[in-house]
């Protein structure tokens, strides 16, 4: 019977008027009794691409022609998914305020708030969290909406996340933290918004990384002050501190260059002459990364320990 609705291509008269933004042939349609819920290839409803579109007043008038607002695709996505997704705040506001679900996750796992973390839609975020949304539920690969918002510098987002209890220590899959990924993508404001709000500066992502390894690859001389100046505050500055390797975070300055970051380094106490697994010192260990600039590394180093 539904199947009669349908063209060759999937689509019905109802998914046009939608894709078509007509109101008027949408509610002629409606009138003709084709079904509200009736879905295309992929599984979409008019609802759905009324949502993905932006279309406010067409969404509205399927709800209140009562339309399913959790019906999903065959990705398990829903209107409030790809609404979120897309930043249609006000469409948003709506399915919530008309039952949709706000922690339906899709195939990958992925909830309304962790794709509006993730795309920087603080509307939508505010009005996810308002109703309940679940900040801690996680992309299958382990991902957080507040581990999403870190990595993007979406530092607002961050912040009402954190205000709705979102776990800042939540790690993915490598065991990242949003701190790390914050220090890692160069999230100044973030990376002073988790700091500020406690969270554990002494996890170790999977190859056994702090937060001041993340700081000195990169070579942020600013965000490794106030990493340090915090681990002073809390009384748990440890400046031996090693990754898997047996690396320090004065091994990784050094190896990438970032000389001026591993004068700092020295200056609060970092050992010179400790070797990582290997026997290796921060010198040998420039030297190693790339022996044709040995001699340059070594009157880097030199001025560095002067």
């Amino acid at each position: 019977m539904v199947d009669g609705y349908k063209r060759q291509n999937s689509l019905t008269a109802l998914h046009d008027a939608v894709l078509q933004n007509s109101l008027i042939e949408l509610k002629d349609y409606m009138d003709d009794g084709i079904p509200l819920n009736i879905m295309d290839h992929e599984g979409k409803t008019p609802l759905y691409y009324a949502a993905e579109e932006g279309y406010f007043p067409l969404l509205q008038l399927l709800v209140l022609g009562d339309a399913d607002v959790n019906i999903t695709d065959k990705n398990d996505s829903s209107p409030l998914w790809i609404a979120s997704h897309r930043g249609h705040d006000e469409i948003v506001l709506y399915l919530l305020q008309h039952q949709a679900n706000p922690n339906q996750q899709s195939s990958d796992q992925t909830t309304p708030l962790y794709w509006a973390s993730y795309n920087g839609h603080p509307k939508c975020v505010f009005h996810l969290t308002a109703f309940h949304a679940d900040p801690n539920m996680c992309k299958n690969s382990g991902a957080s909406p507040i581990f999403v918002a870190s990595r993007n510098g979406h530092h607002r987002i961050v912040k009402r996340l954190l205000k709705y209890k979102a776990d800042a220590n939540k790690s993915q899959q490598d065991l990242r933290t949003p701190l790390h990924t914050a220090l890692l993508y160069h999230r100044k404001r973030c990376v002073k918004l988790l700091l500020k709000w406690n969270v554990d500066v002494n996890l170790t992502d999977m190859y056994g990384w702090t937060v001041l390894h993340f700081a000195a690859n990169c070579g942020k001389l600013k965000a490794t002050k106030i990493i340090i100046n915090e681990l002073k505050l809390r009384d748990i500055f440890n400046p031996h501190l090693t990754d898997n390797l047996g690396n320090t975070s004065l091994h990784l300055a050094i190896s990438h260059n970032h000389y001026t970051l591993a004068r700092y380094f020295i200056s609060q106490k970092f050992d010179i002459n400790q070797p990582n697994c290997h026997g290796w010192t921060p010198l040998r260990v420039g030297c190693l990364e790339r022996p044709r600039e040995c001699n340059t590394r070594k009157r880097e180093f030199n001025r560095v320990i002067s």
